[in-house]
């Protein structure tokens, strides 16, 4: 734990000289290794650390990873309101507004989450940027088949179960065993008679 500690604090040094990647490295090594050890509310700890005084996109995409692993609602809200300002402050808008729009998704009252889709419209030059706001909080009610038409339907399925043909299958009928004999002597018969002339000729 003290080893961890000390990591941290020369991740801190470090990104106040301004050797950020250096840092960032640091970082990652103290956040794998409490991952390692069923840590993750210090790995988080680290990453919030580190990318509070100044946003660091790689640290923020880590810690929102940490927290949909972890299941922590609020805290992923959190870590996702600042890579969303990460990615604004980097002129990033297409990143930034997939994030956004999913934070005004989950709190559609809140004005920062607003101001913060508004604010990637912008970067992007959406146009129109009220309307589309407005449509992100207009909820898309299903399809639905109108009234007449549904009866339509069920009227045609009707009426073509109506008129469908059905065909009746004949009972079987029985026929003695004198009768199948002198069937197949009449059927003989007749074939011995057409193939006799051709017989006879040859």
């Amino acid at each position: 734990v003290e080893m961890l500690a000390l990591l941290l604090m020369l991740a801190l040094v470090l990104a106040r000289a301004g050797e950020v990647a250096r840092a960032f490295g640091c970082v990652c090594v103290l956040a794998d290794a409490s991952l390692l050890v069923g840590q993750w509310e210090r790995a988080a700890g680290a990453l919030e650390a580190f990318a509070g005084p100044v946003p660091h996109v790689p640290a923020l995409m880590k810690l929102v990873e940490i927290y949909v692993d972890a299941e922590s609602g609020p805290r992923l809200r959190s870590a996702q309101g600042q890579l969303a300002d990460a990615y604004l402050s980097e002129g990033r808008g297409a990143e930034a507004r997939v994030i956004a729009e999913d934070l005004v998704d989950h709190d559609p009252s809140s004005d920062a989450q607003l101001q913060r889709l508004r604010r990637a419209l912008e970067l992007l030059g959406v146009p129109d940027i009220d309307r589309v706001i407005s449509e992100r909080l207009t909820p898309v009610e299903p399809l639905s088949m109108p009234t007449d038409s549904v009866n339509m339907l069920e009227a045609l399925e009707a009426g073509a179960a109506h008129d469908a043909t059905v065909f009746e299958v004949p009972e079987p009928v029985e026929i003695s065993a004198l009768a199948d004999v002198a069937f197949v002597l009449e059927a003989m018969a007749l074939d011995l008679s057409c193939a006799l002339p051709t017989m006879v000729g040859a």
